[in-house]
């Protein structure tokens, strides 16, 4: 697949490169992963924390120990996740709009921040109801893997078309209804690089046992910002956004620049 003079993977490993700091501070919020793992209701496994939605067992101290964990936790990905988002729009747009994008930085965090907040809620919501129902379990993540699916461009649209969070669900509808490909292409990529995860795991604890920690670091670090920069270059490339020849020659710090030390 070719986009202007570059392969798309080739952008997507440019635009990595060149927003490495930004793309490595995810590993950062490992240390809510490992504050979550103290709670006996969470696992770690594959790159991956999984949380028990039985709350009955647990005292109220703990579930509000955990509720102000994953508001801080959601808070500090909704900024990394702004500023790369941001970084690589910034680089791949006709026009430089350096200061702007700063100041608005702002904005784009606290909208992003509420989106997340919203759908953490829903999920809950509707594990909550479905357990309540006696809805099969796996039925219960086939519900949610679906709804994570549908809603997989909406940083892109909060971020690239400034758009409040409900335009932004129906423009990442859309997109993904008008370039099923772009669509297909993120799902399967994202499917492959969280399958490699296991495999990766048991081939460190054959070794010594940290796989898991391992593969943690592989999802903060490489899988997470990898599949959002590829998100962000198919979102741009609607409107033939993405520079071929002028971004091969121009090189530029950026948000990087303004916003990162």
């Amino acid at each position: 697949m070719v986009r202007g003079e570059f392969s798309l993977v080739e952008q997507v490993h440019k635009q990595y490169r060149e927003n490495l700091k930004l793309s490595l501070s995810f590993v950062i919020l490992l240390v809510f992963v490992f504050f979550f793992l103290r709670f006996g209701n969470m696992a770690l496994f594959n790159g991956t924390v999984f949380f028990d939605y039985s709350f009955s067992p647990i005292s109220w101290e703990i579930i509000l120990a955990e509720l102000l964990a994953g508001l801080v936790f959601l808070a500090m990905y909704s900024i990394l996740l702004t500023l790369l988002l941001l970084a690589v729009r910034n680089d791949l747009s006709h026009i430089k709009v350096h200061f702007y994008l700063r100041e608005m930085v702002q904005k784009f965090f606290l909208t992003m921040f509420i989106y997340f907040v919203l759908l953490s809620v829903l999920f809950v919501g509707l594990v909550l109801v479905a357990l309540g129902l006696n809805v099969p379990f796996v039925w219960v993540n086939a519900i949610l893997l679906l709804l994570s699916l549908s809603l997989v461009f909406v940083p892109q649209s909060l971020v690239i078309d400034e758009k409040p969070i409900l335009e932004a669900i129906q423009t990442n509808w859309y997109v993904i209804r008008s370039h099923p490909t772009d669509f297909l292409l993120v799902v399967i990529l994202g499917t492959v690089l969280v399958g490699l995860l296991p495999l990766v795991e048991a081939l460190v604890d054959s070794f010594v046992y940290a796989g898991r920690y391992i593969t943690l670091l592989l999802m903060f670090g490489f899988v997470i910002p990898f599949l959002e920069i590829l998100k962000t270059i198919l979102y741009m490339n609607r409107f033939e956004l993405v520079r071929g020849h002028e971004y091969a020659k121009k090189k530029h710090h950026g948000l990087r620049g303004l916003m990162v030390k």
